[in-house]
């Protein structure tokens, strides 16, 4: 996943029928009454029936549901929910009206001691089958509600919103319970004149320092007027891959410790500001006195900044307007002498172990995907501190098991439930070798 931000394809009127019809023929008519074990690890709750595993989203430990299967595997089958018979004892009244079609949030009935065992209990197991001991995993750190700064939201056929769980169908949202409450105002009073757009297929809202930075994507957005809408930092619009900005009200920038960066259209941010403070704490502290610390995956320096007060830090980066923004706040803040900003793309191209013993610490910050290449090239070096930030427990197994084998030691680990309400988790781990 690119680190900056563009636009996604978006399927066509044709695609998207074609899509549904493929749905609809792998449907079956088979109609099961099933008792739910317990929620797996994407979420959704698992039974056993005549010896075969079904995964029911939307429910959980306890539930009695009629269910339709609708696809059928060698070792699984997937089904939706007909009725539910009895509900099980966690089970709770969701807070957002688009609970169930929204495919966004997907674990709002799940009362909160559940839930939360539920976060816990797949940090634990991420670490498990990396082939560390789970004792390591400290307890859950939860993050406020409605506390997420950044959306992609899709627009199609008069509709604005997100995508319906395992569909291209779009939910056409009149709130959100998981985004910063100034950025829910702030969307539902702009959809009016979003949806008047012609050609516009989609909207990333970015909550920046003072009001929040737009990206539109698809033609007819350069009309837009935006008068009276004063958390709006910057309005920009993606022509031939490039963005154009269309409105700005004053510099676009966030804070990174105590330095001010310009943040380019569609950058990547952590989706939470309380979650962001937590992990640069995290970060700080594992690294510890690190004299020379090398930052992977930077984006804008999130944690590269802050440790640049007593440290040399270098940062990695594979998008350019992301190193060059870096670059301008280093010299702007006068840490030319202390922080270093280079542009490498780390999937193709990582840093070889020879280079990695240079430095003293190494923080990595990949994304979904993970970065397997990059943590062979750590497994096989000499770097004593390895910090590692993952928003994703599979990939994050992997590679943490690259690390075990080169001889790291998984000292302590933090989950962070920053993906409110969803089946994801951020984990924040420390190595040392």
């Amino acid at each position: 996943m690119a680190r900056h931000v563009r636009p996604l394809l978006h399927p066509t009127e044709q695609d998207m029928g074609r899509r549904e019809q493929d749905f609809k023929r792998r449907m079956t008519d088979k109609i099961v009454t099933l008792t739910i074990e317990k929620l797996a690890g994407l979420g959704d709750g698992l039974a056993v029936h005549a010896g075969h595993r079904i995964f029911v989203p939307y429910t959980l430990a306890g539930d009695v549901v009629r269910a339709r299967i609708v696809r059928e595997t060698k070792d699984a089958s997937y089904a939706a929910i007909e009725e539910i018979i009895t509900p099980g004892a966690g089970r709770i009244q969701p807070v957002c009206r688009h609970f169930s079609a929204c495919g966004g949030c997907t674990l709002q009935h799940v009362n909160g001691d559940d839930y939360r065992d539920f976060k816990q209990q797949m940090a634990r197991e991420a670490v498990r089958k990396a082939g560390f001991d789970p004792a390591c995993v400290e307890p859950l750190l939860c993050m406020p509600t409605a506390s997420r700064r950044r959306v992609d939201l899709k627009v199609y056929g008069g509709r604005l919103g997100y995508y319906e769980e395992g569909s291209h169908r779009l939910v056409d949202i009149e709130e959100c319970r998981v985004v910063e409450p100034a950025l829910e105002a702030l969307l539902l009073r702009m959809k009016p004149k979003l949806l008047a757009l012609p050609g516009l297929t989609g909207v990333q809202i970015n909550g920046v320092d003072d009001g929040y930075d737009i990206v539109l994507s698809g033609g007819g957005s350069s009309k837009w007027q935006v008068a009276g809408e004063k958390d709006v930092r910057r309005i920009s619009v993606y022509e031939r891959k490039e963005a154009r900005t269309l409105f700005e009200s004053g510099p676009v920038t966030v804070r990174m410790g105590e330095v001010t960066v310009n943040v380019p259209p569609g950058a990547f941010l952590q989706a939470s500001r309380e979650a962001q403070a937590v992990m640069t704490r995290f970060v700080q502290e594992a690294a510890g006195d690190a004299p020379d610390v090398l930052d992977l995956f930077a984006g804008l320096g999130t944690f590269g900044f802050p440790l640049s007060t007593r440290a040399q830090v270098t940062a990695v980066e594979a998008e350019w307007a992301m190193v060059k923004a870096m670059k301008e706040a280093a010299a702007r803040h006068t840490l030319a002498d202390r922080f270093k900003a280079e542009r490498r793309d780390l999937f193709q191209s990582p840093v070889p172990s020879g280079e990695l013993g240079d430095y003293d610490a190494v923080i990595i910050n990949p994304p979904r995907g993970g970065a397997k290449e990059q943590c062979a090239m750590l497994a096989r070096s000499n770097v004593k501190k390895l910090v590692m930030i993952s928003c994703n427990p599979a990939t994050f197994s992997r590679d943490a098991r690259l690390l075990r084998e080169g001889g790291y030691r998984l000292k302590k680990l933090v989950p962070i439930d920053q993906f409110v309400y969803s089946p994801h988790l951020e984990i924040n781990a420390e190595f040392t070798k």
